[in-house]
């Protein structure tokens, strides 16, 4: 079934999210079995890994030799998380299909989980749509920004950090907004926001 034709789209985030959790690295070879075991079960989007720092997180340091071993499966996007400009740069040369960005309505999860105000999250994103405008060859690759909206009792959501920011109307678009369902630790709901030009993607549920 073309994608186009995707009411809800599971978009597998546990190679990123969950061995980037554990202290052990997963050698290249085995990440690349497990990928394409989740591609032939007929998963349509993985995020593969993230494209950070490997002082931060030595599990991810092979993320761009994983997406070189995996965006050639026919049928899957290959998604990365990236934090900022540097990674999306990183990520771009590495040929994944999409990134997608973090950002906490939260100055608190924020500040803890990319040690970013929103309204700077907000303009890393804002400076990935300009790198993806730059070149054509960029033109196909998704961007959007994963918005934590709610979170437990001790994270209080600001939305005005977010909407307003001059970054917030340079990477929004009409129809851009996806609910999506998204289990992290301290997080409980999130919104897919589709940035610059990108189409808006289907109800995502992020496992």
């Amino acid at each position: 079934m073309p994608k186009s034709e995707i009411d809800v789209l599971v978009s597998e985030v546990g190679p990123r999210d969950g061995l980037q959790s554990v202290k052990r690295t997963m050698p290249t070879a085995m990440k690349l079995e497990w990928l394409k075991a989740l591609a032939a079960a007929g998963l349509r989007e993985i995020e593969v890994g993230s494209f950070v720092s490997p002082k931060l997180l030595p599990q991810m340091a092979d993320c761009a030799d994983v997406v070189a071993g995996v965006r050639r499966i026919d049928g899957l996007t290959v998604l990365a998380l990236v934090p900022n400009l540097k990674g999306a740069e990183r990520a771009f040369a590495a040929g994944v299909h999409k990134v997608n960005l973090p950002v906490s309505a939260s100055r608190m999860h924020s500040k803890s989980n990319i040690n970013m105000t929103p309204e700077q999250a907000v303009e890393q994103v804002a400076a990935v749509c300009r790198l993806r405008a730059s070149s054509a060859e960029f033109k196909h690759i998704g961007v959007e920004a994963g918005v934590a909206t709610a979170s437990d009792n001790t994270a209080r959501m600001d939305f005005s950090s977010l909407t307003g920011t001059s970054g917030f109307a340079a990477v929004t678009t009409p129809r851009s907004v996806a609910p999506t369902w998204a289990s992290s630790p301290g997080v409980r709901t999130a919104t897919v926001i589709s940035a610059g030009t990108c189409p808006p993607s289907p109800v995502a549920l992020r496992l």
